[in-house]
């Protein structure tokens, strides 16, 4: 599993995505609870960076135990937000099994495994900590990039300086797309990074979903229950 540079680089990751966890975190239990009835308890958060998604959770009063591959993204979010984080990879998670009644990636986390089996693996993994009737909720491209050329771009504050990220597609494959990462502050670039994504078709998905085990497989437009064909989705997985 790779991953961009910006991820070890917590303190800029951090102003580029500060945008307010709550949205996604409201999202993340309107979804368990539309499908369950009730809250959760246990949650966890797989590829958790600097932790912006489970401190928030953490601070509403649920039990998170997150984890990330980077060691700088675990040290800041230990170091700044008090979460008990660990490193540890999302193909063995270190978490007894039948415990955790939410799982949730966020940020296309699991766009960056490389291969067929490592999907599998991580799934069995999460299916093996769920409880019963669990829930496991990932954000991730599917089918086809969310765009092509710059699909977003916003401001960011570094140390007092107006500076710009943009995110992009450079090109893509039947089963790989080229993310690309840049700052900028006026006409100087001062960050640039490249990555092979993993692009898989929904069906792919399906299978080694229930090839781990899962029950069923949904796929919604960010934020909404809207179904999702392509693009970026939320996907909720249910045991």
């Amino acid at each position: 599993m790779k991953s961009h540079r910006l991820y070890a680089i917590p303190d800029l990751y951090e102003r580029i995505f500060s945008w307010d966890p709550a949205i996604e975190g409201k999202y993340l239990l309107s979804i368990y609870k539309r499908f369950t009835g009730k809250m959760p308890v246990i949650l966890m958060d797989v590829g958790c960076g600097t932790g912006r998604v489970s401190g928030f959770l953490e601070k509403t009063g649920f039990e998170v135990f997150s984890f990330d591959i980077s060691s700088e993204m675990v040290g800041y979010s230990r170091a700044r937000r008090g979460l008990d984080a660990v490193v540890a990879d999302a193909r063995r998670i270190p978490v007894r099994s039948g415990i955790v009644d939410l799982s949730f990636s966020l940020l296309s986390t699991l766009n960056h495994f490389s291969d067929d089996a490592d999907f599998l693996d991580h799934f069995r993994e999460v299916y093996r900590v769920l409880r019963r009737n669990g829930i496991y909720i990932t954000d991730m491209v599917v089918e086809r990039p969310p765009c092509r050329g710059e699909c977003e771009s916003w401001e960011v504050d570094l140390s007092g300086e107006e500076c710009v990220f943009r995110y992009i597609v450079e090109e893509s494959s039947v089963r790989y797309y080229i993310d690309v990462f840049e700052v900028s502050c006026g006409e100087k670039k001062v960050y640039e990074s490249r990555m092979r994504m993993f692009l898989p078709e929904s069906s792919f998905i399906r299978k080694i979903a229930g090839d781990a085990g899962f029950n069923d497989v949904l796929f919604f437009k960010p934020f909404s229950f809207e179904r999702c064909s392509a693009g970026r989705c939320f996907i909720v997985f249910k045991k």
